[in-house]
């Protein structure tokens, strides 16, 4: 479940506004009112594919509130925040009100704030963590100090070396790992309503956090770390340059349609005019930019979107090429 390769249904969590009524972890867990977001099961062959889950994360809540008899928030506080001197951090949710007052408010797309202030959220292992760009940068520097072969009083090496052994989709045990040593890189991102962020950190310490309050906003992180990679030369997320063409509305027209990566996971490709759009599910709208007639790419981060299929007329798949990793989704009828 950490690895998201349990096969374990819901993606994400859309969390509730402060005026609805909030449901309890079991109901989340059966998807029952008021939950609002369906029952959390497993659904395909464990350990078979990656399929992101936050629904995994939700089971362990329960499973680690089961086994320690406390509340999640204060075992966190306990065996997380504080040995990582993560002092502004809490998975209290709602925050009280005098952290709620230091809250940023978060907005949407359009530039509106959301409505009733930031979303609460009960699935806390998923989606419950308020934080700071320092306090992650601690956490990440540990993690990072330990799996280079540096004891730390949080982790030995041999547990963070178990944490980042890299699987299916990339992914470690919570985090993603990519590159090589001595390259080798840890990354995940978070979005919750109004709320977009990144951190990356390469394991000789270099790296930022970049949180932002904008649903938007994901352009801006990329091209933050466009600049910091260029100023400090990674080896990692420099500009990459591409030569974009023109292509035929026409064209993009037989593109447009619903690629399925996953059963609970698509890429909803759509046209505006003469301009193309991919949205996976449960994430904002990204505009794509032809390098030929059936290889796009993105500028918003460093993938690139090629289409595939029996003849030139309706493409059959579209293959997402980033991080060194093709996904394949089959376009749905």
């Amino acid at each position: 479940m950490l690895s998201h390769s349990a096969g374990v249904s819901v993606s994400g969590f859309p969390g509730y506004s402060a005026t609805d009524p909030l449901p309890s972890l079991r109901e989340v867990l059966d998807g029952t009112p008021p939950a609002n977001t369906a029952a959390i099961v497993v659904n395909s062959e464990p350990g078979a594919r990656f399929n992101y889950s936050g629904g995994g994360y939700t089971v362990v809540q329960q499973l680690l509130v089961d086994a320690t008899g406390q509340p999640f928030p204060q075992l966190l506080e306990d065996s997380v925040l504080k040995p990582f001197g993560m002092v502004h951090s809490s998975f209290a949710q709602p925050l009280p009100k005098k952290l709620a007052d230091l809250a940023a408010t978060p907005y949407r797309t359009a530039g509106e704030p959301v409505p009733e202030g930031p979303h609460i959220y009960p699935e806390l292992a998923a989606a419950g963590l308020w934080t700071t760009p320092g306090d992650v940068a601690r956490f990440a520097l540990a993690v990072v100090a330990a799996w280079s072969g540096r004891d730390t009083p949080v982790l030995s090496r041999s547990i963070a070396r178990q944490m980042l052994e890299p699987g299916l989709g990339d992914y470690g045990l919570g985090l993603i790992v990519r590159g090589v040593s001595p390259s080798r890189r840890i990354l995940h991102g978070g979005v919750n309503d109004g709320f977009v962020s990144q951190m990356v950190v390469f394991e000789n310490g270099d790296g930022a956090v970049i949180m932002t309050n904008g649903s938007g906003a994901g352009p801006l992180i990329l091209e933050l770390l466009h600049s910091i990679a260029a100023e400090y030369d990674w080896p990692e997320y420099k500009p990459r340059v591409h030569q974009r063409i023109s292509v035929d509305q026409q064209l993009l027209d037989r593109l447009v349609g619903t690629y399925v990566l996953t059963p609970d996971f698509a890429l909803q490709v759509s046209r505006q005019g003469n301009r193309l759009f991919t949205q996976a599910t449960g994430q904002e709208r990204f505009e794509l930019f032809a390098g030929s007639n059936r290889s796009f790419f993105y500028t918003a981060f460093d993938a690139t979107v090629s289409f595939d299929g029996e003849g030139q007329d309706n493409p059959t798949q579209l293959i997402l090429h980033r991080g060194g990793t093709d996904r394949v989704a089959k376009r749905a009828p």
